[in-house]
């Protein structure tokens, strides 16, 4: 395989400066970027321009970027420490030289105190930030530093946050925070610019009861952890009977961080309402025949015919002239697919046959198999071809699911 290797100025690279020889200046491809890079850390650099090559299997003859004369170049502002990314973009036959200040600080009072903190750069050398968990309705003043805890007072600061709720002095920025929850402070490299991410707060509109159950799905990620009045669900597949109709519908419990866009059922632990801190904006998605909506939809449209939405604890097929609406933030289901098979009876709605079919949600409980077995007290049965244990008046499946 071919190699590719950076030769420049004697302060940027090892060895030789602009021999090709070294082998300490190879570049490696990096799969996520497509691209071949060349990292240097804690470089101290004068405050000028410097100039490097690309050049192919250590041979200026078998290959140089830029071909023939001319260099790649970048500049730095002033004296100091700095970490680079040497980025060789072999299909486009370009370079580039990401910057970094090799230390750089969060400076803020958000813990009561001033403290100067680590940021964090990005793996691709473009960015570096800070993380931290901030109340609700209060005020906190933060600066970015770099080594020596010198004030970088020359970056724009560009802000993805609720318009006026950013002030600033001479000195400092001030954030006042309308919603708990974790906030992301982002600066970039290359312009100086800020960014913060925040979060946005979805509220459950309604009040419940301790054991309804509902659908749920937010264009941002949500971190179960942030109250405990529900437990989050995804859908593990479907049983269906002899005819392939659906029967039941499987759940598995979610623990730490929703997905963004994705949709889940939760089940309420107490009564009331509930609010999910989130960030981001991706479409809802699809998962294991549970489709997401970030919009309302109504059955006037013909939206939800032959689906199946959650009514109660149970889901049920919309037909056709049925009244149903789903508000925006839901989640339906459409259990023409194959996510799983096995047997089970067919529920039917007494005060509409043939109307609707009851799908009976089936929450996993965990209970162990063995200890069913080990039990005299055990009667095993078959039903439409499927395996089942009762015991104690409860029925199990064979992998220990609670059905009834």
């Amino acid at each position: 395989a071919d190699t590719y290797s950076v030769v420049g100025d004697a302060a940027i690279v090892e060895g030789d400066g602009w021999s090709p020889s070294s082998l300490s200046n190879d570049m490696t491809y990096n799969e996520s970027m497509g691209k071949y890079v060349y990292t240097r850390e804690n470089l101290s650099l004068s405050a000028q321009t410097y100039n490097f090559k690309i050049v192919k299997n250590h041979s200026y003859g078998s290959g140089q970027w830029p071909d023939g004369v001319g260099n790649f170049s970048f500049s730095i502002g002033s004296a100091g420490s700095y970490d680079i990314m040497f980025v060789f973009d072999l299909e486009n036959n370009t370079a580039s030289a990401r910057v970094c200040t090799h230390t750089m600080k969060f400076n803020s009072n958000i813990s009561g105190v001033w403290v100067l903190s680590d940021m964090e750069r990005s793996d691709d050398y473009l960015t570096c930030s800070f993380s931290a968990d901030l109340s609700g309705n209060s005020s906190y003043e933060f600066e970015v530093v770099v080594a020596g805890s010198t004030y970088l007072g020359n970056y724009n600061f560009n802000s993805s946050y609720k318009s006026g709720n950013l002030a600033f002095s001479s000195i400092h920025a001030t954030i006042s925070t309308a919603d708990a929850g974790k906030y992301v402070f982002t600066y970039t490299y290359s312009n100086g610019n800020m960014t913060i991410t925040y979060p946005v707060t979805y509220t459950r509109e309604s009040s419940q009861s301790a054991n309804d159950w509902g659908t749920i799905c937010l264009p941002g990620i949500s971190n179960v952890s942030y109250y405990s009045n529900a437990t989050f669900y995804s859908v593990a597949g479907k049983r269906v009977d002899g005819s392939n109709n659906p029967t039941s519908v499987v759940l598995v419990a979610e623990n730490g961080v929703l997905e963004a866009g994705r949709p889940y059922i939760y089940k309420m632990t107490s009564a009331g309402t509930f609010s999910l801190p989130h960030t981001g904006n991706e479409s809802a998605s699809v998962h294991n025949g549970l489709h997401g909506t970030l919009v309302a939809l109504s059955n006037s449209e013909n939206a939800l015919v032959g689906k199946y939405v959650l009514v109660g604890d149970v889901v049920r097929k919309v037909a056709s002239g049925a009244s149903v609406n789903l508000a925006a933030n839901r989640a339906y289901f459409d259990l023409t697919s194959d996510e799983a098979s096995g047997g089970a009876s067919v529920y039917v709605d007494a005060g509409a046959p043939g109307r609707y079919i009851e799908i009976p949600l089936v929450e996993n409980t965990a209970t162990s198999l063995n200890e069913i077995k080990n039990n005299d007290d055990v009667v095993k049965f078959i039903q439409n071809g499927q395996l089942y244990i009762r015991r104690d008046g409860k029925t199990y499946d064979v992998i220990g699911r609670n059905v009834k």
